[in-house]
């Protein structure tokens, strides 16, 4: 209904001010001149009329998919969005991102790693655009091994440039899987170099946790330091921004407890 009533309103709104407009010549100046001035302007209804039939096709053409998002119908979202994707080879990214999110909310993970193989292979622009949502996906597996050996190969691969993030999710994976000296070891130069300050916080979590008591006086360094320089106001307002990508909310967890563990301690001395 929220779609329908905004194409009503636009077509409404637009057709009045059209008509005032073009009628302002005949009230104020009078018949003679709104002559000419309509002679001379004569393109303008035509591209009126062009705006308005772009709008409305816009709509008509895209309403099967708006229909179903309007009513958070996402299992009859999915077979619409897969058919453009698959058969008409449209996989622009807004419909792989709305079909991702659609099997987010459905739970059908299996789906999620099928687009991803098909989107990287037939559209690498794209992929790399929704690569993190993709690989957000992994941590919903109970497999961590398979989910190293796959964050691995990324990682790994010369032929392209690594987001920081999937490098932050390899290093989480080894700590789940309490391989902590191969973690600490990631996790200290991707904290030198990171200029996230979300990722810098949660590195330097999982450094204290996987470092042990023999990279205590490193953790505490490195946590002064960035406690120094990045005030607690300022990473919520970071965090409260940075939870609008999914990446980000899937380690809502993870940054509660390094909030907790970076700042509580800078309280508890002052």
């Amino acid at each position: 209904m929220k779609y329908k009533l905004i194409i009503i309103f636009f077509n409404f709104f637009m057709i009045i001010s059209f008509a005032a407009v073009f009628m302002l010549p005949l009230t104020v100046l009078g018949f003679d001149y709104a002559k000419n001035f309509w002679i001379s302007n004569w393109y303008l209804p035509v591209l009126f009329l062009i705006l308005v039939a772009v709008f409305n096709i816009f709509f008509l053409l895209n309403w099967s998919v708006l229909k179903h998002v309007e009513g958070e119908d996402w299992n009859a979202l999915k077979p619409v969005l897969e058919d453009r994707i698959y058969n008409r080879g449209k996989n622009s990214y807004t419909n792989v991102k709305l079909l991702i999110n659609a099997y987010y909310l459905t739970s059908d993970i299996d789906s999620l790693f099928r687009l991803e193989d098909y989107i990287e292979k037939n559209n690498p622009s794209v992929y790399k655009k929704t690569e993190l949502m993709f690989v957000s996906g992994r941590l919903l597996i109970n497999n961590t091994e398979e989910t190293e050996k796959y964050l691995e190969s990324k990682i790994t691969d010369s032929s392209r440039e690594t987001d920081i993030w999937v490098e932050f999710n390899y290093c989480f994976t080894l700590v789940l899987q309490q391989k902590f000296d191969k973690a600490s070891e990631r996790l200290l130069p991707l904290i030198k170099k990171s200029s996230d300050k979300i990722i810098t916080l949660c590195s330097l979590y999982l450094f204290f946790l996987s470092s042990g008591s023999n990279g205590a006086a490193e953790s505490e360094a490195l946590r002064t330091g960035f406690i120094a320089e990045t005030s607690r106001e300022k990473i919520d307002k970071i965090i409260r921004k940075g939870k609008g990508d999914l990446h980000v909310l899937f380690f809502t967890r993870i940054i509660d407890q390094a909030l907790d563990w970076a700042y509580s301690v800078k309280e508890q001395i002052s």
